[in-house]
């Protein structure tokens, strides 16, 4: 494997996405709830920030940290894929609908930043000014666990192979974007 078989996870951003907050007691971690380091006893329910239309990956309020619907839960349960679990959630407003917290057990080392190369991004706007930004996300590949989703050390971010991205693009699951960590930019 090489680094051009890995992929990012992100929301697309749907206009009209249904965006969430948690409603988590203060003493949970919700980095330790991620990782699967922490997995709480009970549904962990949602308030709708903002938006209305529910998608198969919805924000949790958490950058990072996405709802996914019954529809992805059983894609990625059907086709075996590794590194990953769920808690039940509820979105207060839209019981009728079957959502979970996406979890994610599989790991690699943190990202090595290093690594990325850095250009100059355009301004935003006429009037702005370009930046400094960076380009790829890189990690140890031996660090890597095998799993098909994990999540890189000190990080929130998704990474999945080659078949979990397929899988996710032939299933045309909505609100959801599938990136090359080689391209990805951070700003």
């Amino acid at each position: 494997m090489n680094f051009s078989d890995f992929y990012i996870v992100l929301d697309k951003d749907t206009r009209g996405s249904l965006n969430l907050i948690p409603k988590l007691k203060q003493e949970i971690d919700i980095n330790q709830v991620f990782r699967n380091e922490l997995m709480p006893d009970k549904v962990i329910e949602f308030f709708p920030n903002y938006g209305t239309q529910a998608f198969d990956f919805l924000n949790s309020g958490y950058a990072g940290v996405f709802l996914i619907s019954r529809f992805i839960f059983d894609l990625l349960t059907t086709n075996k894929i590794s590194g990953w679990k769920a808690i039940p959630a509820r979105i207060l407003g839209y019981e009728s609908l079957e959502y979970f917290l996406l979890t994610i057990k599989g790991r690699c080392s943190a990202i090595d930043y290093d690594k990325s190369e850095s250009f100059i991004k355009p301004p935003f706007t006429p009037t702005g000014k370009p930046f400094e930004a960076k380009r790829g996300l890189f990690f140890d590949l031996n660090s890597w666990d095998g799993s098909d989703i994990f999540t890189p050390d000190n990080s929130r971010m998704i990474f999945v192979t080659e078949k979990v991205k397929k899988i996710l693009i032939k299933s045309k699951a909505t609100n959801i974007l599938v990136e090359s960590i080689i391209k990805h930019v951070i700003i």
